[in-house]
C-alpha cells in the first residue's frame, strides 16, 4: 500500500512526459485464534478474529464448510486434521487472509469389544476371563456387573478374571479410551447357573384325600426330563 506516482517519458527533440498519481490501498493483516483445538467426533470449536481490522469476514474451516460470523462455532464430526482460513474484508473493499495450517485435530473413536471365556452359561464359581480386544484403545476398565458380591466388581487391563458365586444373569460392561480422550463402550451379559439335578418322589397316594396326589418330578436348571417306566 502507499501513494506512488507513474512518469511517461517520450524522448527526442518534440519529446514530452506526464505524470499520475495512484494510491494501492493496504490489504488487512488479520488474525484469529480458536478454542479447545482438539477433540473427538462431534466436537465444537469457537474461533475469533482478533486484530480487530475485520468489519466483514470469512472462515473456511477445512472440511468444506464455510461462515461470515465474526465469531463463529463449527462442529467437526470425521477424524482428521484441518487447516483454517480467515478472509478478511476491509471497509475500503481490500482483502486479506491467513490460514493457520492443521489447527484442528480431531481423534477417532477406539472400538470396544471383547470376548468371554468360558461361554454363556456359566457354573457358579468358575473363573471367568474377560479379554479386550478393542481396536483403538489404550485403557481398558472393567464393570463386572455383580454389585453387592463381597469382591471387587471393577478392574482395569486388557485382561481381566472374575468370579461369580451366584446363579443369575449378570451384565458386563468395558469403558474404553484412546490417547485422545475419546471413549466407546461394549457391554455383553452372562447367564451363571448351576449344575441340573431333578427330585423323583418314592411314593404319591391318589387315594381322592387332595394331598400328594400326583406323581410329580421337579427339576433345577434342567430343559428336559425323560422318565421310563423299568420293567418289573
Amino acid at each position: 500500500g502507499g501513494t506512488f506516482t507513474i512518469t511517461y517519458t517520450i524522448g527526442g527533440t518534440c519529446g514530452d512526459s506526464d505524470t499520475e498519481t495512484v494510491t494501492v490501498l493496504a490489504a488487512p493483516s488479520p488474525a484469529f485464534t480458536s478454542s479447545d483445538p482438539t477433540g473427538c467426533p462431534n466436537h465444537c470449536v469457537n474461533v475469533f478474529e482478533s486484530s480487530a481490522v475485520c468489519p466483514n469476514v470469512i472462515y473456511d474451516f477445512g472440511d468444506g464448510d464455510s461462515s461470515s460470523i465474526s465469531a463463529p462455532s463449527h462442529c467437526y464430526d470425521t477424524p482428521g486434521s484441518y487447516s483454517v482460513t480467515l478472509y478478511c474484508i476491509a471497509a475500503n473493499g481490500c482483502i486479506g487472509s491467513i490460514t493457520i495450517p492443521n489447527m484442528i485435530t480431531i481423534d477417532s473413536i477406539p472400538v470396544a469389544d471383547f470376548t468371554i471365556s468360558p461361554s454363556s452359561p456359566i457354573a457358579p464359581n468358575t473363573v471367568v476371563t474377560f479379554t479386550d480386544i478393542t481396536s483403538g484403545g489404550t485403557s481398558s476398565f472393567w464393570n463386572f456387573g455383580d454389585i453387592g458380591s463381597g469382591a471387587s466388581n471393577t478392574a482395569t487391563g486388557t485382561t481381566a478374571d472374575h468370579t461369580y458365586n451366584n446363579e443369575e444373569e449378570f451384565c458386563i460392561t468395558l469403558v474404553v479410551a484412546n490417547s485422545g480422550g475419546c471413549i466407546d463402550t461394549a457391554r455383553y451379559c452372562i447367564i451363571i447357573v448351576g449344575e441340573a439335578t431333578i427330585f423323583i418322589p418314592n411314593v404319591f397316594s391318589p387315594n381322592g384325600d387332595g394331598d400328594n396326589e400326583l406323581f410329580l418330578v421337579s427339576s433345577k436348571n434342567g430343559s428336559s426330563a425323560t422318565i421310563r417306566r423299568l420293567p418289573m
